[in-house]
């Protein structure tokens, strides 16, 4: 499998370099390193994308994904933040920028800084039943807000009946 990445590799820095995808292609790269758990070589691969657009949140949000998912919580905050930052004006479809670092800042026992990015999140979409349940439960288990957080986790149970993590 490796010997096939660095051929994509090769691929997509000598042939698609001219093309409108190359940017993307390496995404693509970035995410299959990262599957084979070479987590800072796909973390190269996302930055070097986030360098060459540097006004788009998303791989500088990829990065982020990549840290948080491997544990490494105080090193993704300040790419979630440079994500925020390259947002701009902010969207409802932004509301992940937030829950993800929300998530980071959790870990690291920031919890009032957390919260206010689950509810920055809800605020965007005031229905996702991702941040309601997860903001939810770390109300109930700092023992806040009890009601409102039951009444969080019921609405995101009846938005996802059949999903596990809820």
């Amino acid at each position: 499998v490796s010997a096939s990445v660095q051929r994509a590799d090769l691929h997509c820095g000598a042939i698609c370099a001219r093309s409108p995808f190359n940017q993307h292609s390496k995404v693509g790269v970035a995410n299959i390193v990262y599957t084979m758990e070479r987590t800072d070589e796909a973390i190269g691969f996302a930055q070097e994308v986030a360098h060459a657009r540097p006004k788009d949140p998303g791989p500088v949000r990829t990065v982020g994904d990549y840290l948080r998912a491997t544990e490494r919580y105080k090193e993704a905050i300040p790419k979630y933040d440079e994500a925020i930052r390259r947002a701009g004006i902010l969207k409802p479809t932004h509301w992940r920028l937030f829950y993800t670092r929300g998530i980071a800042l959790e870990r690291v026992k920031k919890i009032k800084q957390s919260e206010a990015d689950f509810l920055k999140a809800l605020e965007l979409q005031p229905d996702q039943p991702f941040v309601l349940n997860y903001l939810g439960y770390s109300w109930i288990e700092q023992g806040r807000h009890l009601n409102k957080a039951q009444d969080m986790i019921r609405k995101a149970v009846s938005l996802r009946p059949n999903d596990g993590y809820i």
